[in-house]
């Protein structure tokens, strides 16, 4: 069964074209029975600024079909959250799955912990049916 992520697609490029995001996490995703992407959650993490402030603009000026919430931190304050270890955050780095084409400087995109690379190896061992990639 092929995904469709066009919607979620879209919403990544208005996230970008909007605020310039260092990463874009999907921490939580709703799926149709016939597989496409029915609501998200998302992690937004931003260079700089006023994180509330920044989450209010995103959700006045997106628009897209497809339902979804944000979470936005500053970069200084997402690294704070992880540093503790029981935070969301933390929580987020760990189980969320980093969208394409938001990581920046590319390099993170490599370099998420042991997590993620035990994720990879057991999709590759064909143990997990669904793509972790979207």
């Amino acid at each position: 069964m092929e995904t469709t992520n066009r919607p979620l697609d879209t919403l990544r490029d208005e996230i970008v074209r909007l605020c310039a995001p260092r990463q874009i996490y999907v921490f939580n995703q709703k799926n149709t029975p016939s597989g496409d992407v029915a609501s998200v959650k998302l992690c937004v993490i931003i260079p700089g600024g006023d994180s509330r402030e920044e989450e209010s603009r995103l959700y006045l000026h997106l628009e897209s079909d497809l339902p979804f919430d944000l979470l936005v931190y500053t970069q200084q304050e997402w690294q704070r959250l992880l540093d503790t270890k029981l935070s969301f955050a933390r929580h987020i780095r760990e189980t969320g799955r980093l969208r394409p084409g938001t990581c920046w400087p590319p390099a993170c995109c490599l370099n998420r912990g042991s997590a993620l690379r035990r994720r990879r190896s057991i999709a590759s061992r064909g143990w997990r049916r669904r793509s972790r990639r979207i």
